[in-house]
């Protein structure tokens, strides 16, 4: 199936979001630590994971360290180079085509505080049944995670539907998708923080990204793609609809309506309103 306007609309929305976070609310922090085996092989690769997810890939955002190769045995391997054949920033794993489990890997690398994901889940079941596991606030974890964790806080995207409106004669069409945000967080300061962030994103258009450096798996390669990162300024310049609403609903730990819910998570909904007005139709 070739993608659609509204697959365009999410992907590209999933990473203007995270910008968004990252650079206007500088919210990552800096940390080194070991990669550790956590399985054996994942598309022909072996798999080492960092104790955290994600891991920041944007040189864009000023002043995060973005992993682009790993220390073996103290010594510096660049992605591509040697076995290691790349790093997966979304789940904080580098890839490499030979056992490395017998060798110490290591690097340096900004961490996300919030993780942002594509969903199909339902509300209920973000908020209810699925089982989170904080960012851990140190580097010193004797393992990494597993591949399948989610962390939080995180926000959650999801496509919430929409529909066409007429905008004249001639088959001109508004396209108008609707994108909620599930936000969870470890704290009321950090979920007010971040509400406001994506609340001033109203009126903005959001740029469309048509293509990135990563290839299959969601890794990075600097040997195959020409040495080029990941930079969310220089890629994200197609034209796109415009963020026409923003709507926050906050919801209260320990309602009624929340019973059920871990009483350290604190969880907003976010509405966007996108119109397309006459573009990617």
């Amino acid at each position: 199936m070739k993608a659609q306007w509204e697959n365009k609309i999410m992907s590209s929305m999933l990473q203007f979001v995270d910008h968004e976070i990252l650079v206007v609310g500088e919210a990552f922090s800096n940390y080194s630590s070991n990669f550790y085996k956590t399985s054996s092989l994942y598309n022909g690769y072996y798999t080492y994971s960092s104790p955290f997810k994600q891991l920041v890939g944007d040189t864009s955002v000023p002043n995060a360290n973005i992993l682009t190769g790993v220390y073996v045995n103290g010594a510096w391997t660049e992605m591509g180079q040697g076995s290691t054949r790349g790093v997966n920033y979304y789940k904080g794993q580098v890839y490499s085509n030979a056992d490395l489990s017998s060798e110490a890997i290591s690097g340096n690398f900004a961490v996300k505080d919030y993780n942002v994901y594509i969903t199909n889940k339902t509300e209920p079941d973000l908020l209810f049944h699925t089982k989170y596991s904080i960012n851990p606030k140190i580097s010193q974890n004797p393992t990494g995670l597993p591949p399948e964790a989610e962390t939080y806080p995180a926000i959650f995207l999801k496509n919430a539907g929409g529909q066409n409106d007429a905008l004249g004669f001639g088959g001109l069409e508004d396209t108008v998708t609707s994108v909620r945000a599930v936000v969870l967080s470890d704290s009321a300061f950090s979920l007010d923080a971040a509400c406001n962030i994506l609340k001033n994103t109203a009126r903005k258009r959001l740029p469309i990204v048509e293509t990135t450096p990563f290839n299959a798996m969601g890794a990075l390669d600097l040997n195959t793609n020409g040495g080029n990162l990941y930079n969310y300024s220089e890629i994200a310049t197609g034209n796109g609809p415009i963020i026409w609403d923003v709507r926050v609903s906050k919801l209260s730990p320990g309602s009624s309506s929340l019973e059920g819910i871990q009483a350290d998570i604190f969880s907003a909904f976010v509405d966007f309103e996108l119109h397309s007005f006459g573009i990617g139709n």
